[in-house]
């Protein structure tokens, strides 16, 4: 059993709306009941008075609102002019980008081939060059043929005195 036999005010805000939002037994309770009947009006009646300020508060519109008509028909021009300009944009673009392979297809392709063979021959000529004489020509007296190995005790330097050497730097 419902202990409160009036609608909620949920309900009495769809009926606000549309009545026919309600289902039939609350539609009959709206009709027979005076207390349900009577937050229906004042709800309805508080939102005209919110629309008829809102009415007399708002500025009147300048211009109208007009939504053109629809034909029911697309011009086949139009169409076809839109096709040709894409299918000529389309062309366009495939011969500005396509412009050296269309001219010299094979150009790009001889001259890496070329830069590449010269680059191979300098380096074999650099290394036929290191099987000859595989030192720097600035070494060239040097022969390991004859051992000539030199050891830092070997070598002779001038003894000088340790303030003369500082003053020479300086």
């Amino acid at each position: 059993m419902n202990k409160n036999p009036h609608l909620p005010e949920s309900k009495i805000a769809m009926a606000a709306v549309d009545l026919n939002m309600l289902k039939k037994h609350e539609q009959e309770h709206l009709k027979n009941c005076p207390d349900c009947r009577q937050s229906l009006y004042s709800l309805t009646s508080g939102l005209d008075s919110v629309g008829s300020t809102s009415n007399k508060f708002s500025p009147e519109m300048v211009t109208s609102i007009t939504i053109p008509e629809y034909a029911g028909r697309i011009n086949p021009w139009r169409i076809f002019s839109a096709a040709a300009a894409g299918a000529a944009l389309a062309i366009f673009a495939f011969i500005v980008f396509n412009f050296s392979y269309i001219a010299q297809p094979d150009r790009p392709q001889e001259l890496a081939v070329s830069v590449e063979a010269s680059d191979d021959e300098m380096l074999i000529e650099e290394v036929s060059i290191l099987l000859e004489n595989p030192l720097p020509e600035d070494w060239s007296g040097l022969n390991y043929g004859d051992e000539l190995i030199v050891y830092p005790e070997d070598l002779e330097f001038p003894e000088q005195d340790t303030n003369e050497l500082l003053q020479n730097i300086m």
